[in-house]
């Protein structure tokens, strides 16, 4: 644990001046896609995120320094891109292991623990530990936004906004300590209007939509046959 700290310390103590963007998106299917932007607040850092060369692997348990220098094939890592003054990490886990996000290297990072459990009733539940701990390790850093996205319904949550279907937390110096994230989610129930499930191709209710479509159908057929019968009226 503490090589694998020293690791991304060493990685990330040039990037000192900036401020992180860490999103969730969890899909229709229920697969969780992080997202996280090391944002450059001045030309210095903008400058090493350009040199940034290193890779992160998503096993919080790899310590090895050689692994963070050249990729590996038995391991698997984020996918990193740069862009301009962005340094971007993203992965995407799958539903049958969450495993795998709970033992992710980013978030373990910040948190002491993170945890995913699914009840037989499709109650998801996202929590983590109550500190947050990056700004002890970047002293530099001043501000982490966390969003989480879903089109789920959400039945209890302890973000600081809400926005539609994104739900986040603002995370400073001054509140890290007992800033932990709690959300409970319905898995069965999809907090959509008809029209966002159509435009998202969530599914839904077939019998519904066709319902709309034949009244639509219905209401111009019936102003159509009248404005003809005032026509031959006239």
């Amino acid at each position: 644990m503490k090589k694998r700290l020293l690791v991304l310390i060493m990685m990330l103590l040039s990037l000192s001046g900036c401020k992180v963007e860490y999103q969730i998106d969890l899909d229709k299917y229920l697969n969780i896609n992080e997202n996280i932007n090391v944002i450059a607040v001045t030309d210095s850092v903008k400058n090493q995120i350009n040199e940034f060369n290193l890779y992160i692997p998503i096993d919080k348990n790899v310590n090895e320094y050689e692994s963070y220098k050249t990729k590996t094939e038995k391991l698997e890592y984020y996918n990193s891109k740069k862009d301009d003054n962005i340094l971007n990490f993203s992965y995407k886990f799958s539903n049958d292991n969450y495993q795998e996000y709970m033992n992710s290297n980013l978030v373990n990072l910040a948190y002491e623990y993170v945890s995913i459990s699914k009840t037989s009733d499709n109650i998801l539940v996202l929590s983590t530990g109550k500190e947050f701990m990056l700004f002890d390790k970047y002293q530099e850093l001043k501000e982490v936004k966390i969003t989480i996205n879903t089109n789920y319904k959400v039945l209890v949550d302890n973000a600081d906004t809400k926005e539609k279907h994104s739900y986040t937390w603002v995370v400073t110096p001054e509140n890290a300590y007992g800033k932990s994230i709690y959300l409970k989610v319905d898995t069965a129930i999809e907090d959509l209007n008809i029209f966002e499930r159509i435009i998202t191709g969530s599914s839904f209710d077939i019998f519904s939509v066709s319902l709309i479509v034949f009244l639509i159908i219905y209401i111009v057929y019936k102003f159509l046959k009248r404005r003809s019968i005032k026509r031959d009226e006239i």
